[in-house]
């Protein structure tokens, strides 16, 4: 009896885990991989080009840079081709790393919307964009990617494996009565309402990535939500954003039964209570204790098969925390599903942080009674 190949086909997504805010998405289908954005890099501009100033917003910390992470994922699982690169937009936070991705691993095809400058009208939010988005391009020529960046309805659909890839919002906007060029794209006042929107369907499940879309002033999420439908897991759109982002009405469309935040930001407490009532979960990769959260996609469901070397462990009689590296930690860290305070690598026990308790193994207590008294 010869079985059909799928059924022995890996079908994953590795989520790469941040420190701030950052997307970075691996797809790995029958032996294929591919990316939805590339995540924060440590490069930038240092303002000596004038067409690169160096700009108030600017991500410039290293501890809020992914890139370590990233490529740490890359060569755990020996990806030596990547089919494709979809940018959603041009942020550092989500195109950051896209050129040294290009450089380091044979890659057939970018997809990147067009950017100019001139088309986002709040200055504020010019950032470094021009100087990723640039690298970007200019990595693509060197390392031979074919760049797709007038995406037409037939470009929209993409195979991978066993994985079909639906792309929403993908086509360039123009100022009216003038020509197609990037000086005339049309304005908008931040590049996520730019975001290329994908909709990946495998074994029967569909899959929602939309970058940082926004719902405010073009109602984007509006006009999308019918267009998607019901899926079984989604990323936030905007990392955890629920003033701008990720409606109401969006989530009642989509139905996910998963929401994962690429964010340490936590979610809105009433818009939670709002996941809970729909039966929601939210799952989190703002955390330090592995490189990536990996989800396996089968047709008896969705499953987190992460597996983490380090977090919260116990050191003697001591709870200990280590991160992805293998180094101690100070400070508020996510693991395991759980909250916990670190001071040097030792985990604080039975004492109050803040506004918050943390029982005998460390975890953060949630609707319980504290031994003192405190709900």
């Amino acid at each position: 009896m010869i079985l059909p190949k799928s059924i022995f086909a890996q079908d994953r997504i590795h989520v790469i885990t941040v420190s701030l805010s950052s997307d970075a998405i691996i797809l790995e289908s029958d032996g294929h991989f591919a990316m939805i954005d590339t995540g924060e890099d440590y490069e930038y501009p240092d303002g000596s080009n004038p067409k690169y100033p160096f700009r108030k917003g600017i991500t410039t910390n290293p501890n809020d840079i992914t890139e370590d992470r990233l490529f740490d994922k890359i060569n755990e699982l020996g990806i030596t081709k990547f089919d494709f690169i979809i940018v959603t937009h041009s942020h550092s936070d989500h195109i950051g790393a896209c050129h040294k991705v290009m450089k380091k691993i044979p890659t057939e095809k970018l997809y990147l919307k067009r950017y100019s400058d001139s088309r986002i009208t709040d200055k504020a939010r010019l950032w470094d964009n021009l100087y990723g988005y640039d690298k970007a391009l200019q990595s693509a020529k060197e390392n031979n990617v074919k760049v797709i960046q007038d995406i037409s309805k037939k470009d929209s659909v993409i195979n991978l494996g066993n994985m079909k890839i639906s792309m929403l919002n993908y086509e360039n906007e123009y100022e009216p009565n003038l020509p197609k060029e990037d000086k005339n794209l049309k304005k908008v006042y931040d590049d996520n309402f730019n975001s290329i929107l994908s909709i990946v369907e495998v074994n029967g499940k569909r899959l929602f990535f939309g970058g940082d879309l926004q719902n405010d002033v073009y109602g984007l999420e509006d006009k999308y939500a019918p267009l998607i439908g019901k899926v079984d897991f989604m990323k936030f759109n905007h990392h955890v954003d629920t003033a701008k982002s990720n409606s109401k009405n969006f989530i009642n469309t989509l139905n996910p039964k998963y929401m994962l935040k690429t964010s340490n930001y936590n979610v809105d407490d009433n818009y939670l209570k709002f996941l809970d009532a729909k039966g929601i979960e939210v799952l989190n990769a703002g955390r330090n204790d592995v490189t990536a959260l990996t989800f396996e996609i089968t047709r008896n469901g969705i499953n987190d098969i992460t597996k983490v070397k380090y977090g919260v462990y116990k050191d003697g009689n001591k709870l200990k925390f280590k991160n992805w590296k293998g180094e101690y930690t100070s400070g508020w860290e996510f693991s395991k599903d759980n909250w916990y305070y670190i001071r040097n690598g030792s985990v604080a026990i039975n004492e109050w942080i803040g506004d918050y308790y943390l029982g005998k193994d460390g975890k953060m207590l949630t609707n319980t009674t504290t031994p003192d008294g405190y709900r």
